[in-house]
């Protein structure tokens, strides 16, 4: 039974997030490596779910059938391992990418813009490898430098004494775990509250009666807003919560429960987690994004005129181009409608028909 309900589980989070990963990958956009860097979280999900599942049904085996420890440990290692990748870079992406929003959005005329047309070379460049670095160094501080000794990091750290179903003895770790995932969650919230703010106070300027017509109207130029991103940043930072709630809770009871008791919460915690990031954050994003995921690729091209560093319209664009073509088929026209007086100048009365 829990075999058959972990295969369904993989199968509908593999295929809910490989659409998602292609059909946002072949968007067009005005800045593309924002819909690139979620498709590349949609896809590792994609890609991690199965070995998650695996390692799920392989950690409560090893702990209901009384197995051997090492070989607990060894899947507890790789169920905490999958988890963190896909944990650390979704976290990374979406943070990185709310913050290159906000300085393009606030200093685009510093190089970011040149003659009515985007310059994102550099700008491209610095957000992949942002994303690299802080990716490797979020993995390598946890649970990189704790795995290289194991023995410690199952008998006094927390997580790993969870998965295996002990009881974790060190005060000092779990004083140290409550300070990270509650400060660090908590001062990038507040950056990126921060970002929102200034941002809404520049549009409201540029624009006072919220229509955005000096930015090019409103509607979507990614797949998610940045009111979206940040509610999907959250779901991350509402498991550190929540993890440090549930490890407070055991704690302050830890003479009362039993060692089922610490597995089956680290355990139910974790699933319903995964779950709501795998499966219903996708869904609901499917759902409330589909005329967008199913845009045609000529509606796509219309995503935002270029405009200048100063938000307004160069002069050459706001007069089109005439061909002689366009003159023959209007002089044509008049002809067949019985206007036989020639304008005065022939591309004022184009213009003044177009």
């Amino acid at each position: 039974m829990l075999k058959a309900v972990l295969v369904m589980i993989a199968c509908s989070g593999c295929s809910v997030n490989l659409y998602l990963c292609a059909r946002v990958l072949r968007l067009r956009s005005l800045v593309p490596i924002f819909n690139q860097s979620m498709s590349i979280i949609f896809g590792t999900f994609a890609l991690m779910i199965p070995f998650i599942c695996a390692e799920y049904y392989m950690v409560l085996s090893n702990f209901y059938d009384r197995a051997e420890k090492e070989d607990s440990m060894l899947h507890c290692i790789l169920f905490i391992s999958f988890r963190q990748v896909s944990f650390v870079l979704a976290s990374r992406l979406l943070f990185n990418s709310m913050f290159f929003r906000y300085f393009l959005v606030l200093y685009s005329e510093r190089g970011l813009v040149e003659k009515g047309k985007m310059n994102l070379g550099l700008f491209n460049i610095l957000l992949v490898l942002i994303n690299i670095s802080s990716t490797v160094i979020s993995f390598v501080n946890y649970p990189g430098a704790q795995l290289l000794h194991l023995p410690q990091f199952f008998q006094h750290g927390i997580t790993g004494a969870l998965c295996i179903g002990h009881k974790f003895d060190d005060k000092g770790s779990l004083d140290q775990a409550k300070l990270i995932t509650v400060f660090v969650p908590c001062l990038e919230i507040l950056c990126i509250l921060g970002f929102r703010s200034k941002m809404n106070r520049t549009m409201k300027k540029l624009c006072p009666k919220g229509s955005l017509a000096s930015v090019g109207g409103i509607h979507n130029r990614n797949f998610l807003t940045y009111d979206d991103t940040f509610k999907m940043f959250l779901t991350n930072s509402f498991y550190q919560f929540t993890y440090t709630v549930t490890i407070s809770v055991l704690d302050r009871h830890r003479t009362m429960l039993e060692e089922s008791h610490f597995f089956t919460s680290f355990i139910l915690l974790t699933a319903i987690f995964d779950f709501l990031r795998w499966i219903l954050v996708p869904l609901i994003l499917i759902i409330k994004q589909w005329h967008i995921l199913n845009m045609a690729p000529s509606e796509q091209v219309r995503v935002v005129p270029n405009v200048s560093p100063r938000n307004q319209v160069e002069p050459q664009q706001l007069v089109p181009r005439i061909s002689g073509r366009d003159i023959r088929v209007y002089l044509s026209q008049m002809h067949r409608l019985g206007v036989n007086k020639k304008p005065v100048s022939t591309v004022t009365g184009v213009l003044s028909h177009w």
